[in-house]
């Protein structure tokens, strides 16, 4: 087999943000599920059109999104010159 760049692959392609996900034991508690059910539903072996799946879909969202306000936040506060 020749060598062609075209073929090469590369383990580093991160296709993720930076920012990780809220682990799925905090989004059980909020939502009062068990923490099988948010890993199921995120996966996608779970139907996602029930009262259930749309509370824990919901908390799931507002906590990433507030999670990731708060890492803007504080880079923002890290970088300041005038500390």
């Amino acid at each position: 087999m020749d060598y062609s760049p075209a073929n090469k692959t590369t383990c580093n392609n991160f296709s993720h943000p930076a920012i990780m996900p809220i682990p799925a034991r905090v989004i059980a508690q909020i939502s009062n599920v068990s923490e099988s059910y948010v890993k199921k539903l995120r996966v996608g072996n779970r139907e996602d059109n029930s009262e259930t799946a749309k509370r824990v879909k919901q908390a799931d969202t507002l906590m990433a999104d507030g999670f990731e306000y708060l890492v803007n936040e504080v880079k923002s506060l890290i970088n300041k010159e005038d500390i």
